[in-house]
Parts: structure tokens; C-alpha cells; sequence
């Protein structure tokens, strides 16, 4: 193939990528905070605490389990560069879509299963979470350990590998 019959293959693949266009819903955990078991009031209580935390620890580097942002958000808001991860497709999608439709550039929405992390984030091991790209100051794990217990069979003693060595848990 010639160089003009390269070019326009990859505008033709350019072309039909930017046509495609997801409405992620109807997963696990796309639609969580409609669906969720928390009631207003528990989850405010429960936003304030984060926003609390956040404000203590200072505003660096923040991890989390993200479903769709809601307190990744909390801690963007904050000032906190933050690496929002979830399993989820649909609610990685919609966190990023609100992302970039608020210009949010200090929070990055990522796919990641915690209980089976991509290689490159460690090193080429597959033994922890991934550290950090900068100095970390917190790392919210909201649920996280019961969804590694729940979803993956991980015992709660299990579960201390996915930790940094540094990590109070």
C-alpha cells in the first residue's frame, strides 16, 4: 500500500472512531448514586467526612474507587490531583464524560480492577495496587475492601497485598 492509500485508511478509521458515540447505562454500578441504598442525608454525612479528610491530609495526590466520581469529585474540589478507578466501564465512561464536560483536568477516570491490576501500573507485577505517580496523601477507599471480598473472594487478610507496604489499613 502507497503512502496515499495509508493516509486514507487511517482517515477513513479516524473518521468512524469519531462517529462512535456510547450512552453507558444500565451496568453494576453505572447508575449507583440513583440506585444506591445510601439516603440523602447519609450520603451528604458521608461527603462531608471525605471533604474533611481531604482538607486534613492536604490535597496533593488522592486515589479512589470511583463508580461514576461522585467523591472523586470531592477531593478534584479540593484541589487533590486525583486517579478515580472502578471496574466498571459504563461508570468510568460517565465519570469522564463529566469530566471533560466540566473541564476538570486534576481528575482522571480510569478503568481498573483493583483485584487484578494492569502489570505496567507496577512495575510488571501484579502483587499491589499501583503507587502513586507523585507524592501521595490519601487514597480513598470507599467499599473497596468489601468489594474485593464480595466480588473477587478475597479474605479480609487477603486483601493486605493490594496495599503499599507503606499503607495504614
Amino acid at each position: 500500500m502507497g503512502r496515499l492509500g495509508f493516509q486514507g485508511l487511517i482517515d477513513s478509521l479516524e473518521g468512524a472512531v469519531s462517529a462512535l458515540t456510547w450512552k453507558p447505562a444500565g451496568s453494576e454500578w453505572a447508575d449507583y448514586y440513583q440506585d444506591t441504598n445510601y439516603s440523602p442525608r447519609a450520603q451528604e454525612a458521608k461527603a462531608r467526612i471525605v471533604a474533611a479528610m481531604v482538607r486534613e491530609v492536604g490535597p496533593a495526590w488522592s486515589g479512589t474507587s470511583g463508580h461514576t466520581g461522585f467523591f472523586s469529585r470531592i477531593a478534584a474540589a479540593a484541589g487533590a490531583n486525583v486517579v478515580s478507578f472502578d471496574l466498571d466501564p459504563a461508570a468510568v465512561e460517565k465519570n469522564y464524560l463529566q469530566a471533560r464536560s466540566a473541564g476538570e483536568t486534576n481528575l482522571l477516570p480510569l478503568v481498573m480492577d483493583f483485584a487484578n491490576p494492569a502489570p505496567i501500573w507496577m512495575g510488571g507485577r501484579r502483587t499491589r495496587i499501583p503507587r502513586p505517580p507523585g507524592p501521595a496523601d490519601a487514597l480513598l477507599a470507599l467499599a473497596l475492601v468489601h468489594h474485593l471480598a464480595i466480588g473477587n473472594n478475597v479474605r479480609w487478610r487477603g486483601s493486605r497485598r493490594f496495599w503499599p507496604p507503606s499503607a495504614s489499613i
